[in-house]
């Protein structure tokens, strides 16, 4: 919690000045006062940071030094965002209201920038597409998974240079086509749970959605789909 009676700056950035046990009447024995001094202001504010719940000064404060990394691994680099409605409403934030209403056709962005986003205070990639669309993308849900609606490249052209241009294209789009491989399904659909048989020197797999859509492989190649 802040301590001090005005509240910072949003998003500022500062340093910290001096750590010490905190006094406070209901606070744990183990907890710290962080003294931070505001950039901006040069101001101080007072931090109780509570060592038993780490995540918590994970949602309120953001490493600079991890900033500058992001940035370095990020900016320049392409992503595909794989849908953009879920449950009838657009998906993406629009950066200069906060609402929920920003609509495009599915397209290679480009990472411009990170900064916080303001709606939910998250660190995001700031995207760019060829029609200067921008839209914010928390980097904790980058993750390859299912669930997972982007994929990272690192040049614009990766996918029709790897799998040439009509299996890109379906990538892009989400779908799937029989004979793709397992590496182009994960990039298109993503995967969960795989049941793996072997007959007749066959390997065949089974991967299941939680949609209730299954893919099946043989031999590492697409073979049937059903949804």
């Amino acid at each position: 919690m802040v301590h001090n009676v005005k509240a910072p700056l949003p998003y500022s950035t500062f340093k910290i000045v001096k750590v010490t046990p905190s006094i406070a009447k209901y606070s744990y024995e183990e907890n710290f006062i962080r003294t931070l001094q505001e950039k901006e202001t040069n101001r101080e504010i007072y931090y109780e940071w509570e060592p038993k719940y780490p995540a918590l000064i994970a949602e309120e404060f953001v490493s600079l030094g991890y900033v500058v990394k992001m940035k370095e691994l990020k900016i320049g680099h392409f992503f595909i965002v794989k849908k953009n409605r879920i449950d009838g409403q657009p998906l993406m934030i629009n950066m200069e209201n906060g609402k929920r209403e920003v609509e495009y056709d599915k397209s290679i962005w480009t990472c411009i920038d990170i900064a916080i986003e303001s709606m939910y205070s998250s660190l995001s990639l700031i995207l760019e597409n060829d029609k200067k669309q921008e839209i914010p993308f928390a980097i904790d849900r980058l993750q390859p998974d299912e669930g997972s609606i982007i994929i990272e490249m690192p040049t614009k052209d990766y996918l029709e240079k790897k799998f040439g241009d009509e299996m890109a294209s379906l990538i892009v789009q989400s779908k799937v086509k029989i004979g793709m491989t397992k590496d182009m399904c994960i990039l298109s659909w993503g995967t969960k749970s795989i049941n793996t048989t072997i007959v007749s020197g066959n390997n065949t797999e089974q991967w299941i959605y939680s949609s209730g859509s299954y893919l099946y492989f043989t031999n590492g190649l697409l073979s049937g789909i059903q949804n």
